[in-house]
């Protein structure tokens, strides 16, 4: 079961936002991009989602742990 970023990346109560829009992009992206065994694709759009998420207004890591833990 992929991780869902969605409550991280943007609160529930909230529409979507453009960052969780390109999260989910980078997300299936880097999916598909393995999946037809383009590596450097998907390794690509790997670095970009890294960067998205670092950036100031990204998750923490306590979030996302917080978000694994609530899997199950």
């Amino acid at each position: 079961m992929p991780l869902d970023c969605s409550t991280v990346v943007n609160p529930p109560e909230s529409p979507p936002s453009p960052r969780l829009k390109l999260v989910q992009a980078l997300t299936q992206a880097i999916g598909e991009a393995a999946e037809a065994g383009d590596l450097k694709a998907a390794r690509i759009a790997h670095e970009a989602l890294g960067k998205l998420l670092d950036a100031p207004g990204g998750a923490s890591v306590a979030e996302l742990s917080s978000v694994k833990r609530g899997r199950g």
